[in-house]
């Protein structure tokens, strides 16, 4: 994750301190990790070992998409008001209003602001969605704004994580209203890794992430 937390940092750099877009168009074509790639020259590093979709074609018939890969952007929106409050922003859509991303400049406290977090292939897979967390279409790629996987199929709907009773109890108490529902969580201790904008990482439980008094993935906090 930090060759990634590099990689994204390399590119805002080349583009006026602007970081890159979590997709170039709302329906997730060529996501952040298309862009970032060549500053990597690799996709084996958005592979999760604890993934046991990732590098996989998971599509179906559909090799063209990609293969799994383990990560998602923080794109937090708010919905009412539209209000892009995230690092990895979104492409000209005339239907969303919210396009581009933020810039260093935006950065409230670098080191506190989530930049990219886990959603792993396989668990997007086991929520329905058969494309999976694909590295051409990112179906997963972004983390939004509602308790669900963000993941997008081409006719638009939106999967739900299944419900929190059967997702391991207790330690899951962020429950199934907040962004970091959507967070793979398979480390000791039903952590994740958090690569953070200033570049450091940290292995957290999602839920500490948004609570009553800290909001990690609004860059404003």
């Amino acid at each position: 994750m930090k060759q990634i937390g590099l990689a994204i940092t390399q590119y805002a750099q080349d583009y006026d301190e602007t970081f890159p877009l979590r997709n170039y168009t709302q329906w997730s074509a060529e996501p952040w990790t298309w862009t970032v790639q060549p500053y990597v020259k690799s996709l084996a590093v958005f592979y999760c070992p604890d993934d046991s979709s990732a590098g996989e074609i998971t599509g179906p018939g559909n090799a063209w998409e990609g293969v799994g890969i383990s990560y998602a952007s923080n794109s937090l929106m708010t919905m009412w008001p539209p209000k892009f409050v995230g690092i990895m922003g979104y492409g000209p859509d005339p239907g969303l209003l919210l396009t581009g991303s933020s810039t260093m400049a935006d950065l409230n406290k670098p080191a506190e602001d989530i930049m990219v977090t886990e959603t792993h292939c396989d668990d997007v897979l086991k929520a329905g969605n058969p494309d999976g967390n694909t590295s051409r279409w990112g179906t997963c790629s972004g983390i939004e704004d509602w308790p669900t996987w963000s993941c997008w199929t081409n006719s638009g709907p939106v999967l739900q994580r299944p419900p929190m009773q059967s997702r391991g109890g207790s330690e899951d108490k962020f429950g199934d209203q907040v962004i970091n529902g959507t967070v793979s969580h398979k480390h000791s201790e039903k952590r994740s890794n958090f690569l953070f904008a200033d570049g450091h990482v940290k292995s957290m439980k999602p839920y500490q992430t948004w609570t009553s008094t800290v909001n990690m993935w609004d860059v404003h906090h």
